[in-house]
């Protein structure tokens, strides 16, 4: 089992099994600066006809995290779910560190227990896999690939993600309210997806060669 220290700033969740999450405190001066950051400057990308919208990550958001070591990052908007994955995609990444930004309703998020070392993706399929720049896509079930972890039974958190119950088995985890003024961050090895989504939202997604416990000291001072 796994505890991490509590603060004023720092809500934790104690999880058992492979590892956990952790929710801090925002400062709103960087929800600020991201989002005057996103309307000021123009998309690094855009796919699957505005679904996807990328925006890069500049020094005056980074000046938030200085002192961390960080890798990658973008602001994001995405009116489609992101389909079970994980974001080992260079050998130095450490953690996720999601920064929710704007939401129209209720939004969820799922980190599971279960861990693959690599940057991949499974979708529903035939078991085909297939290599897309950094990304393995797993074209079948989590359960049926070398997934760390696996439980053995259906998953309890089917009903809030948009593939068919089944596609999840094997799957346990926590499912988090998505929710401007709290961060997330969580070890880059653990699947991770979105919920079933009626509407967009926007988000900051970074990636560090740090632990869990020293993004949530960062945000303690």
């Amino acid at each position: 089992m796994v505890y991490f220290i509590a603060s004023d700033m720092l809500k934790t969740v104690e999880k058992t099994g492979y590892c956990m999450y952790s929710n801090f405190a925002i400062d709103p001066a960087i929800v600020d600066t991201t989002l005057l950051v996103r309307d000021t400057t123009e998309p690094s990308s855009v796919k699957k006809n505005g679904d996807y919208v990328r925006w890069n990550v500049t020094d005056d958001i980074l000046k938030y995290f200085d002192g961390l070591n960080y890798i990658a990052g973008n602001i994001y908007y995405h009116t489609t779910p992101y389909e079970v994955h994980t974001d080992v995609f260079t050998d130095d990444i450490g953690v996720n560190v999601l920064i929710p930004l704007e939401r129209e309703g209720s939004q969820k998020f799922i980190v599971f227990d279960q861990t693959y070392h690599g940057s991949t993706v499974w979708k529903p399929g035939n078991g085909r896999v297939e290599q897309r720049e950094l990304n393995t896509i797993f074209h079948g079930r989590p359960c049926e690939t070398p997934v760390e972890g696996l439980t053995g039974l259906p998953c309890g958190l089917a009903k809030y993600l948009p593939e068919e119950d089944h596609f999840y088995d094997g799957l346990s985890g926590s499912l988090i309210e998505w929710e401007p003024g709290e961060g997330l961050v969580f070890p880059s090895i653990n699947l991770h997806a979105t919920g079933i989504m009626d509407s967009p939202k926007y988000g900051l997604a970074m990636w560090f060669n740090n632990t869990v416990e020293e993004i949530c000291s960062h945000f303690e001072m």
